[in-house]
């Protein structure tokens, strides 16, 4: 045994592993306040879900290389070519998502289709298309930039922003106007727009400080 890589390890796969509980346990929390809302708005909220991965595997992608950019050239010295990788991947990103957005937008109609010929389960579904569509560049900063600051071993902050925006602002936010103050599946995706808007703002705010330049790992 290593004490010294161990520690290291841990500190910085320790943070990473606390995160994937509190994201899949929040994601698994909104999914039952859906399931309390009824089995259409269920239906319809996994529909969308389905479909948004066309876009959200390939945001993770880009996220990857951000990643294994950012290690790489902080481990050669090489701080500027880290950051000008992490915004050339965004970019990327970004491009790709508001693309997609477009397509998920004009086309929710065609999406639902393919999946249901219920007309309750198409119509939320394609409220929640909507939403989908508004966050794509949200959820290519959160989810990219998250990646970066992961690659420079800056893990507890990504934590500490992973459970406010999905613990705090998603369920919590979605619950009070989605359950509360019944607003039914739009309040609660009101919530899951808030919290790309929150984890896209707080992680940008994070990446633009440059603390993740002078962290040891």
């Amino acid at each position: 045994f290593h004490r010294d890589a161990i520690a290291r390890i841990v500190n910085i796969g320790g943070p990473t592993a606390v995160e994937q509980v509190v994201f899949q346990l929040g994601f698994l929390v909104f999914s039952a306040l859906a399931i309390n809302l009824g089995t259409t708005e269920l239906a319809a909220q996994q529909i969308a879900f389905n479909i948004a991965s066309f876009s959200i595997l390939p945001a993770f992608a880009f996220g990857v290389a951000a990643m294994t950019l950012v290690g790489q050239n902080l481990g050669a010295k090489n701080i500027e070519r880290a950051e000008a990788s992490v915004w050339q991947a965004l970019k990327s990103g970004l491009v790709w998502m508001v693309l997609m957005g477009i397509v998920f937008f004009v086309f929710r109609s065609w999406w639902m289709g393919l999946y249901t010929d219920d007309r309750d389960v198409q119509r939320l579904g394609e409220m929640c298309l909507t939403f989908i569509a508004l966050a794509q560049p949200l959820q290519a900063t959160s989810i990219i930039l998250s990646q970066a600051l992961r690659g420079a071993g800056d893990t507890r902050a990504t934590l500490l922003y992973t459970f406010i925006g999905i613990w705090v602002v998603r369920v919590g936010l979605g619950y009070v106007l989605g359950i509360v103050f019944g607003l039914g599946l739009f309040g609660m995706w009101l919530g899951w727009f808030g919290d790309f808007f929150a984890r896209a703002a707080l992680v940008l705010f994070r990446f633009r400080a440059g603390k993740w330049k002078t962290i040891k790992v």
